[in-house]
């Protein structure tokens, strides 16, 4: 049995994002191609705004460049841990036009939606609208130039699975990875001699072995990965040590309010959380937000 410290969602801000290799678009980047519109992120902004693209500009050519294996952004099929739900109700985390069935997908009105539904709903919707096979998996965009021509457009250059970089020019970019696409992991004092593990939230699929093999387990945050991950190690019999900054509620609007730009920035700062039903009348909190 090992310890461990499991870090939650601190992260920055980057223009980072990956593209896959796929026979002929693959070969198309490697070798340097000129696209109408490319779009960084395969999330679900990315996925909407390339649907949108596309069916408004069905014969212009459009490539999505994404980091991870899977499309689905925060919802890939490589960043599912166990148990993990979405904050939303069944009828309010969907694409407007392309609602998410309960016959479908196997999920009845009032429950919490499973993370692996959410990506097969993320996978349909691609599908659907024909964007899936403009993916491009396991690819980053490191640099984006803007051109200062008459023709104006962007150079990319884009790194693959192999490590080899390559120039694409976009005459239109879409930029959507989020503010928190990248993990962020503080240095810890004496890491390096600590023996266990430390992974970030980002990377608790791959690590999820130890909810068998951890005897204790440190989670660092206060986010909703933070609850997950403190619900899962302690509900598998694994002791848990939950830190989160402390700060009382006058400290923390202060620090929010002279913070602001900051935390807009960089996707830094408090996680609100709030349970479905509010009012001693259980009142669904985000219909009443929709009011």
């Amino acid at each position: 049995m090992a310890s461990l410290v499991v870090v939650s969602d601190v992260v920055r801000f980057l223009l980072n994002a990956v593209v896959g290799d796929r026979s002929s678009a693959g070969k198309l980047i490697i070798g340097g191609g000129r696209i109408d519109c490319v779009v960084v992120g395969a999330g679900w902004y990315g996925l909407g705004a390339a649907k949108q693209y596309h069916c408004t500009q069905p014969r212009s050519s459009l490539v999505i460049f994404d980091s991870q294996p899977t499309l689905g952004g925060t919802w890939a099929d490589e960043r599912l841990y166990p148990g993990l739900k979405s904050n939303n109700l069944l009828g309010t985390y969907e694409y407007p036009d392309f609602p998410m069935d309960s016959e479908t997908f196997n999920i009845q009105p009032g429950q919490h939606i499973p993370g692996e539904t959410i990506h097969a709903y993320i996978k349909a919707y691609a599908d659907k609208f024909g964007i899936a096979d403009k993916v491009r998996s396991s690819r980053k965009v490191l640099v984006a130039e803007h051109q200062e021509t008459a023709e104006g457009g962007w150079v990319l250059t884009v790194l693959n699975a192999n490590k080899e970089e390559s120039k694409v020019f976009a005459r239109r970019l879409i930029v959507a990875t989020g503010m928190t696409s990248e993990p962020w992991l503080p240095h810890f004092e004496g890491q390096e001699s600590f023996g266990g593990r430390i992974f970030h939230g980002k990377h608790f699929q791959q690590n999820a072995d130890t909810l068998k093999t951890a005897s204790t387990v440190t989670v660092f945050g206060g986010t909703k990965f933070a609850w997950d991950a403190v619900y899962a190690y302690a509900t598998a019999g694994v002791k848990v040590n939950w830190v989160i900054r402390c700060r009382s509620p006058s400290e923390l609007i202060t620090e929010i309010l002279s913070n602001v730009q900051m935390h807009i920035a960089t996707g830094h700062g408090p996680c609100w959380m709030a349970p479905p039903f509010v009012t001693p009348l259980s009142k669904w909190l985000e219909k009443l937000a929709k009011c």
